[in-house]
């Protein structure tokens, strides 16, 4: 687990079987995006570690951005954030709920 937000994350589901799930469906994918354009010469990682030489670390694109919790820009997320946890939170309590009901016929 790297980051406070997803040790958060990792506790609830612990509490919340498949919140986890749920929270990736409704807003993980979407933060993960960009729609800037892929450098021809940046390397393929998809099998292989693209520095199996010499390990650079985790470094990239959001380097500038990593700021952790107190950063401005981290704390306008929270909102957004939130609302998609109570949601993945409902979702979840909603398909406890049914797998409950069906056990119950």
């Amino acid at each position: 687990m790297v980051g406070s937000g997803n040790k958060l994350l990792v506790a609830a589901g612990s509490l919340f079987p498949g919140l986890g799930n749920q929270y990736a469906a409704l807003g993980a994918w979407e933060s993960q995006l960009t729609s800037q354009p892929v450098s021809p010469r940046q390397p393929v990682n998809l099998y292989e570690p693209a520095d199996a030489d010499q390990d650079a670390g985790t470094h990239g694109i959001f380097d500038d951005k990593a700021r952790g919790f107190v950063d401005p820009s981290f704390l306008k997320t929270l909102p957004h954030t939130a609302a998609i946890f109570a949601r993945a939170l409902a979702r979840t309590m909603r398909e406890k709920q049914q797998r409950l009901n069906r056990s119950a016929v």
